[in-house]
């Protein structure tokens, strides 16, 4: 298939310096003797924005002025929390403008990361046309990131390309986890809510919220897809919270946890290294910056604690079915001499 100059196809080129084919509008498959084969997943500045804004527009549960003041709460706890470890380059082209020193007075709407959090039925609908293998009661967040490498799951590496400079987040705005909870402990949606649900429920949004805008800077870039998820996740719960508690993700609160295997995996690890007075500094380092040096001290600890083999399967991720991470994780800590090896080895079978 040939290509005209200024195309899709062509951009990518430019981006990624691969040669590519199209699966559909917006997968590219390539193959190298180098990288073996690669999926590139491309979003484009248009990325179905108009047909969003007309979707923002349906009736959903939380009022509009609810669901813009918890998406601009999102950017700026999240900013407050972790923005130090992102690169300032990045931070200043998504919120022109900005200083750390000054997030209460930033004007949001000046950045160019939108959000759009939709009823269910139109995330649903938007999620199954542009991921129609996706899982609509797993899946609820969608972002567009920029370019990166990561190792994939069924080919030796997944791209992402972005290219427009303006992101965007569609967010779903109950998880279907916590639209049962509420069904299931006062009766069928739709109904008149309680403040506590409304409350539930846009701390949800702001999580997702969180967790998609973290995409956005490539935390964990580099990392296997699922520990990337994990940590990522582990990170917008923190961010949700207000602070960085100890063992807080085995707590049940209704809250959705995306990835919640891989993310009560990655939980204990830094729980454990946490403990064992590595500071969430480094952590932040290694995971947010990507910070070559912390990385390194991150890989060492698990090595020094579970072992060389065992900490290469961590790192690499490599475990089939994913759902064996977090038992062989469970497994290991519960060994160790630690306040959280001690809890879970009260911990029930991982099924």
């Amino acid at each position: 298939m040939s290509y005209e100059k200024g195309d899709v196809a062509n951009e990518i080129l430019e981006k990624t310096g691969l040669e590519s084919r199209p699966i559909n509008d917006y997968l590219q498959y390539h193959e190298s003797e180098e990288r073996g084969g690669v999926v590139i997943q491309i979003f484009s500045e248009s990325m179905l924005e108009e047909d969003l804004s007309q979707m923002e527009k349906s009736e959903t549960i939380l009022d509009r002025d609810r669901l813009s003041q918890v998406v601009k709460e999102s950017f700026r706890d999240a900013l407050k929390m972790l923005g130090d470890y992102f690169p300032q380059e990045k931070m200043q082209s998504f919120f022109p403008g900005l200083k750390l020193s000054a997030l209460d007075s930033y004007d949001f709407s000046q950045a160019r990361t939108k959000v759009f959090v939709l009823s269910n039925d139109d995330f649903n609908f938007f999620n199954s046309n542009l991921h129609p293998d996706r899982d609509k009661r797993s899946s609820v967040g969608s972002a567009s990131s920029t370019a990166q490498l990561y190792p994939g799951s069924f080919v030796t590496t997944e791209m992402q390309v972005d290219l427009s400079e303006k992101k965007v987040i569609v967010i779903k705005e109950l998880p279907e986890a916590t639209k049962d909870l509420l069904e299931r402990t006062s009766g069928k949606l739709p109904r008149e809510l309680k403040d506590s649900e409304k409350d539930l429920i846009a701390l949800n949004v702001k999580a997702t919220t969180v967790h998609e805008f973290l995409h956005n800077f490539d935390v964990a870039a580099g990392l296997p897809r699922l520990l990337k998820e994990g940590i990522i996740e582990w990170y917008a719960q923190q961010v949700a919270n207000g602070e960085v508690r100890e063992g807080d993700i085995f707590e049940d609160k209704g809250i959705w946890v995306g990835y919640q295997r891989e993310t009560e995996g990655v939980s204990i690890l830094i729980d454990a290294m946490l403990e064992s007075g590595v500071s969430i500094d480094m952590v932040n380092r290694a995971f947010i910056s990507s910070d070559t040096k912390s990385r390194q001290q991150v890989k060492d600890f698990l090595t020094e604690r579970y072992g060389s083999e065992q900490a290469e399967k961590i790192w690499r991720w490599k475990f089939e079915p994913p759902k064996e991470s977090l038992q062989f994780i469970v497994d290991l800590e519960s060994k160790q001499d630690s306040n959280i090896g001690k809890f879970l080895k009260t911990y029930k079978k991982i099924s």
